[in-house]
């Protein structure tokens, strides 16, 4: 029975996240891709963020094997954020300042984020 349930094995494109996301911006430039707290954004706009973000990351030193954490709250910005930083080729380390300052400590010394 397991091996039944658990055969998910499908075929994946060799497509990146950032890819698709761009291609998504091309076939709908005005669609809405983002609603928060009353800011509407399109994909054509956000794509132009996040592509701007990404190039100020990587001019300092984002990049694949990089770790970059981000401490922003659910907003539009912080999809921008993660969105950049996954176009960077780099990944992105949520940082939430809601938990203990022991546990954000170890976080952070585990994962070795960039600083700038």
């Amino acid at each position: 029975m397991l091996g039944e349930w658990n055969d998910t094995a499908r075929p994946v494109p060799d497509v990146t996240l950032a890819d698709l996301f761009r291609r998504q911006a091309d076939r709908a430039p005005d669609a809405i891709a983002l609603v928060s707290e009353g800011e509407r954004v399109s994909y054509a706009e956000l794509e132009t963020r996040t592509n701007r973000l990404a190039r100020y990351l990587i001019a300092h030193g984002a990049g694949p094997e990089a770790v970059v954490g981000v401490v922003l709250d659910r907003s539009v910005e912080q999809v921008i954020a993660l969105l950049a930083v996954i176009k960077t080729g780099g990944a992105y380390l949520s940082i939430d300042l809601g938990q203990p300052l022991q546990r954000i400590d170890q976080v952070l010394a585990d994962a070795s984020p960039r600083s700038w």
